[in-house]
């Protein structure tokens, strides 16, 4: 799970972004995300521009002990919002609940594993989402 702070300017660009009314100064706007990847990887990917014929992918180190070029696909996409309004640097590790349960190598392996594991996932994504509206930022999650 990640968390990656956008521009205040969507609210004002993108009427569908999910919050109504009047943002405080001291509130921020936030995109919620869950992966299977380090949260360093999906935030490049969900970063990297995509429109340059030159770039074909995004440099990726998860599963591996070295760097591959892996390629853009359905799978990899930025979050909405995410590639056109994240701020730089706008990842947010302090506000992450912790470990991403899909990533968790120290646990034992059974059938059927991913489906709970991506339930969890989804689950805490919701939860941290809902609690930063409870405080009174503008979320976007799935």
């Amino acid at each position: 799970m990640y968390v990656i702070e956008l521009r205040r300017s969507v609210l004002d660009d993108e009427p569908g972004f999910p919050f109504d009314g009047i943002l405080g100064l001291d509130k921020r706007v936030y995109y919620v995300g869950q992966t299977s990847h380090s949260v360093e990887c999906r935030y490049k990917q969900h970063v990297a521009p995509r429109n340059k014929k030159s770039r074909k992918g995004f440099n990726c180190n998860c599963y591996t002990e070295d760097v591959i070029l892996r390629p853009f696909t359905k799978f990899n996409a930025p979050g909405e919002y995410v590639n056109e309004y994240h701020k730089k640097g706008g990842l947010r590790p302090k506000l992450h609940y912790g470990e991403n349960p899909a990533v968790d190598t120290k646990i034992e392996t059974y059938r059927g594993m991913m489906d709970d594991l991506e339930e969890l996932a989804e689950q805490a994504e919701e939860d941290l989402a809902l609690d930063l509206r409870a405080e009174g930022h503008a979320v976007h999650y799935n």
